[in-house]
């Protein structure tokens, strides 16, 4: 049934309520009653399946622009339990156009159909199959503004799922208060440390250590002593190494002319020359230097 608003009702089952977890009931009435406005992924469940077929069944259906390859419709949906429908949001992108990991899973299991007469191909068809996210909010605005808000939402959440899954921030425990303290702190650190070096070497983007750490640690590292001087020799052994060794040559020479014009300057002025230089190469910023470190307690 199509409602005055144009959008799609649906009705889905019991076992929706259970996987939609933030979308109970009692969460969505609560922000309402507040006021307060919410904006969310719903799991692709059987009534959200649904919702997506109804969008795609009907042909006055319009698909706007949402942004980095995502075309976004609205529909309504209600799932067991709620006592109203609710606005959602469907999202759209193109398998073949899609980066993500599960995309291009996807995107691979597609086979081109050929239609074959006689054992002569006469033409190949391609499967056009997309991905989908369905978002669930009580914002006024429209899809090409609450595309880009979800997105941004996924980006701050981000570091913290890294930090958890890649650097195992939450797999350690103690009895005590202070080891587990002191363990995160230290994970904190090296977690820095290293995003500072990938923006260093790659700059451009925040990379994740899933995949910069095989890049830029998958080397044998041979250490040599001559005439007084200890030499530390390291050569990569995946098919990266002839991108990235003459941006990891570029940041070792610069860090070897900052220790060397550098020594009468203290610590906390040295990280400021380390600092404005990720900002010049990511950020395109050349302005007043970064502000003092605070001295250590």
């Amino acid at each position: 049934m199509r409602d005055q608003g144009g959008g799609e009702e649906l009705r889905a089952g019991g076992d929706d309520f259970v996987d939609a977890r933030w979308s109970c009931a009692a969460c969505l009435l609560a922000a309402e009653t507040r006021g307060q406005s919410y904006l969310f992924k719903v799991r692709r469940t059987a009534g959200a399946r649904a919702v997506i077929r109804a969008l795609e069944r009907t042909g006055d259906t319009r698909w706007q622009e949402a942004g980095q390859g995502w075309n976004g419709a609205e529909a309504t949906l209600q799932l067991s339990g709620w006592s109203c429908r609710r606005r959602v949001l469907v999202l759209r992108r193109r398998l073949r156009d899609a980066r993500s990991p599960r995309a291009r899973r996807q995107w691979a299991r597609q086979e081109l159909r050929l239609l074959v007469h006689a054992g002569v191909e006469i033409s190949s068809c391609e499967v056009i199959d997309y991905e989908y996210q369905i978002l669930i909010t009580h914002l006024p605005y429209g899809v090409e503004t609450l595309a880009p808000m979800y997105r941004a939402r996924g980006d701050e959440e981000n570091p913290f799922d890294e930090l958890k899954n890649q650097w195992g921030w939450g797999g350690f425990t103690a009895q005590a208060l202070a080891p587990g303290q002191h363990t995160a702190r230290l994970i904190a650190l090296v977690y820095n440390w290293w995003s500072l070096y990938n923006r260093l070497v790659e700059p451009g983007q925040h990379h994740e250590a899933i995949t910069s750490r095989p890049r830029l640690l998958g080397g044998v590292a041979k250490q040599s002593d001559h005439a007084g001087q200890r030499r530390l020799a390291v050569r990569l052994l995946h098919a990266d190494a002839p991108d990235l060794k003459p941006r990891i040559i570029t940041v070792v020479r610069w860090l070897q002319a900052l220790l060397t014009t550098a020594e009468p300057l203290t610590p906390a002025e040295r990280w400021q020359q380390i600092i404005r230089r990720i900002l010049e190469l990511n950020f395109a910023i050349k302005g007043p230097a970064p502000p003092g470190l605070p001295a250590p307690a």
